[in-house]
């Protein structure tokens, strides 16, 4: 225990060192991003204008079956045709980068062992090259959706867009912390993957992403204070829909959770970084 506690206190304090050595491998790590995303869709005839056409269909499908076809409508817009649609997208698309994160950073050193084992380089180089692929996928996906919004005269003014995006990047510092812990732990005890993938699941029934929280009886409804991707969801639907900014209370406390879960992320992997080669 003291020797953990005395590794994790010796990466801790050598991090900002650390991020200037990561620096140093910026070209590698842009080169991960970009094979990552023409591997995708390697062999195909459109190539990387898939990274456009799949988000762009995707959300057509979100505006049209719940706006249009369900005749889904929200209170206080019923006169606006794609209001379901728009709140749908504000939460769903930062929950999809959320999970992308989450789900792929929990079997990262599992995917990569042979590079974890053999070539020398910092580890957590991976979890930056997940985020940072999921994060420039999600990019093309939000601004088709903000095009969309131009296009049906939604956009919001600078201030709520700025605010949804800040959220945003809040949500996804929040998935590398939570990706960091998960990804070190599943290297000892496997199942942490499957149990990651079952909360997942549940938390995006929790989060008032695919309804509103008006529909739950009025104990759920106070529930979801507790809740913080709930809070970030309806912070974003806010933004997105009806143009508001969140209370800088919620910013706040997003911001400081955020980053003490990222703290905690980079804790446990510097408490257990040393063994995750071995049980590789």
């Amino acid at each position: 225990m003291v020797s953990a506690v005395r590794s994790t206190w010796k990466f801790l304090s050598g991090l900002g060192g650390g991020l200037v050595k990561l620096l140093g491998y910026r070209d590698l790590l842009w080169q991960m991003i970009r094979t990552d995303l023409r591997g995708r869709y390697r062999g195909s005839l459109l190539g990387l204008s898939w990274t456009v056409v799949h988000p762009l269909v995707m959300i057509g499908i979100y505006i049209l079956v719940f706006s249009r076809l369900m005749g889904a409508r929200l209170a206080g817009h019923t006169d606006a045709p794609y209001a379901f649609g728009i709140y749908l997208c504000a939460a769903l698309l930062p929950w999809n980068l959320f999970t992308e994160v989450m789900g792929r950073s929990t079997t990262v050193f599992l995917e990569h062992a042979n590079l974890v084992k053999k070539m020398a380089f910092p580890n957590i180089l991976l979890h930056l090259y997940v985020a940072g692929t999921a994060a420039v996928h999600a990019a093309i996906v939000m601004c088709l959706f903000l095009l969309f919004l131009l296009a049906v005269g939604q956009l919001p003014p600078l201030a709520a867009l700025a605010a949804w995006i800040l959220l945003t990047v809040l949500q996804l510092v929040l998935a590398m912390g939570l990706g960091l812990v998960a990804s070190t732990l599943n290297v000892f005890f496997r199942d942490v993957g499957q149990i990651v993938t079952v909360l997942l699941q549940v938390g995006f029934w929790l989060t008032p992403i695919v309804y509103v929280a008006d529909i739950l009886p009025s104990p759920a409804r106070r529930m979801l204070r507790f809740n913080l991707l709930a809070r970030i969801a309806q912070g974003q639907q806010e933004a997105i829909l009806n143009h508001g900014l969140p209370g800088p209370g919620l910013t706040a406390i997003v911001a400081v959770l955020a980053l003490a879960v990222l703290a905690a992320g980079l804790a446990c992997y510097a408490a257990l970084r040393h063994g995750i080669p071995d049980e590789l």
